[in-house]
């Protein structure tokens, strides 16, 4: 099964090269980064989230969404994504609310949706989830709205063993 992530061609990888390195002066990637892209299909067709990982021994991925001309870097904050979900329009429905919640989760709160279900409500998307993170396993209800803001209403732990370090983002939906 698919992780989702596609090597970009030599001439795609000097663009994406471009777009991350005019949001990142400080953070110079070269041409010997290795580069992943994976369709955000809630974002629209032409939206892709890049993996940039840089030469160096331990070096941490970078996340980035492209956007057409816009490049949003993905740090951990919710604003940023906020950001990306105005700009592409984000687009909620039965084929990619879970494959949202995976990257929202992972992007957003440093967690791993270990599964989900979700149904549609008025107002947004009613989820309930088992995610994984730094204090271990949870079950969560949250409501997504359809500008993609989420908000938990409940929350119990499940398991110990919380996640030391997140593992490369990947969704096989």
């Amino acid at each position: 099964m698919s992780d989702g992530w596609q090597t970009p061609s030599i001439a795609q990888s000097a663009e994406i090269l471009h777009k991350i390195n005019s949001c990142e002066p400080a953070s110079h990637f070269g041409s010997d980064t290795a580069l992943a892209r994976m369709a955000l299909p809630f974002y629209g067709a032409q939206a892709q989230l890049v993996r940039a990982v840089k030469a160096q021994v331990a070096s941490p991925a970078q996340y980035y969404i492209l956007i057409g001309d816009d490049t949003v870097p993905l740090d951990g904050s919710t604003a940023n994504i906020h950001s990306a979900n105005a700009a592409a329009p984000l687009a909620l429905d039965e084929t990619n609310i879970e494959f949202y919640l995976a990257f929202r989760l992972y992007f957003g709160s440093a967690a791993l949706m270990l599964r989900a279900r979700a149904a549609r409500h008025d107002d947004g998307w009613q989820v309930t989830a088992r995610v994984h993170d730094k204090t271990g396993v949870h079950e969560l209800t949250l409501h997504i709205s359809p500008r993609g803001e989420m908000s938990e209403s409940h929350k119990e732990f499940r398991e110990a063993g919380g996640i030391k370090s997140l593992p490369p983002f990947a969704f096989a939906g």
